[in-house]
């Protein structure tokens, strides 16, 4: 039986309703489906009133269509029905999600101190009201970064122990996996080619399992800061890609919650950013650049007539 947050009926929509700027008032459940009212107001000002209905089965059934078709204009609603297959007169789950920049797994990157907890965690400093130990709160807010700004579930593998080298997270971009180290350090995190030999087997061992499935697009450092300057990190990088076919980049905790932050004001463009570019393309990745790439897809997005 799946858990409220395993539903994409509940937490899941309401969260990327809310995100993307939808005002929720109200849901009812019915034997096949729950029911979401909202409303959001367009560019011009105009309030849209939506009943939003999602289905767990392939297709609406006629009867309940016609049911809520009576309710939406009583009500005054525009109808959007989703089933678990997409259809004529319907949008599946996916095309759903996805118009809407993709699914919100959970809250936690949303909240207002994600970025300073974030910075802090990746000094290896314990965040305010956060139990346990720095590098394993680095890495939860890691993952918990990647899993907004992707739209899907970081895997954290849970084999990291104290003393071990590489932090299991796996991220799902559209296009590929990632494999994510998370390196919490009270200085410029040191990244010398000895150092990289653990997240090296670990890649290995990624591209083994994921063999004839999902492809591995690359590995990515987070860190707060790296001792090596710009041109070191591309020449590792390069060396990187030379022994393991794969990229390898690193990213600044900052930038990872700047880009969350700039992406909570606009999340219907996370679909739109093309992800490998930032994190599979073997550099340090800059806010200049993300930044960037966010003004592109904004201007170059058509949006749905």
């Amino acid at each position: 039986m799946q858990t409220p947050d395993e539903q994409p009926h509940t937490a899941t929509a309401t969260r990327s309703l809310l995100a993307s700027g939808f005002d929720v008032t109200g849901a009812t459940r019915g034997p096949s489906h729950i029911e979401f009212r909202c409303e959001r107001r367009d560019a011009l000002g105009a309030l849209l009133r939506y009943l939003i209905a999602v289905f767990d089965c392939p297709a609406p059934p006629a009867s309940a269509r016609e049911q809520l078709t009576e309710v939406a204009f009583r009500d005054g609603r525009a109808l959007v029905l989703i089933a678990t297959d997409g259809g004529a007169d319907w949008l599946s789950w996916h095309e759903f999600t996805s118009a809407l920049g993709g699914a919100i797994p959970t809250w936690r990157a949303l909240a207002s101190q994600y970025t300073s907890s974030l910075e802090t965690a990746s000094r290896n400093e314990l965040p305010d009201g956060v139990e346990g130990e720095a590098w394993e709160a680095f890495e939860r807010l890691v993952a918990d970064g990647f899993e907004f700004v992707f739209g899907r579930r970081v895997r954290r593998m849970g084999g990291r122990r104290r003393g071990q080298a590489v932090s299991d997270l796996i991220a799902q971009t559209v296009s590929g996996l990632l494999v994510i180290d998370a390196k919490a350090s009270g200085a410029p995190y040191d990244v010398n080619w000895a150092a990289l030999r653990p997240l090296r087997d670990y890649v290995r061992l990624q591209r083994t399992r994921q063999s004839g499935q999902v492809p591995v697009l690359g590995a990515v450092l987070v860190a707060a800061d790296f001792a090596q300057e710009e041109e070191r990190l591309t020449e590792l990088s390069g060396q990187f890609l030379a022994e393991e076919q794969l990229s390898l980049s690193f990213v600044p905790a900052r930038v990872l919650g700047d880009l969350v932050r700039r992406l909570t004001e606009v999340p219907q463009l996370r679909n739109a950013i093309r992800w490998p570019y930032l994190f599979a393309a073997g550099r340090l990745v800059t806010w200049d650049l993300c930044s960037r790439e966010i003004r592109d897809a904004e201007q170059q997005r058509v949006t749905r007539s």
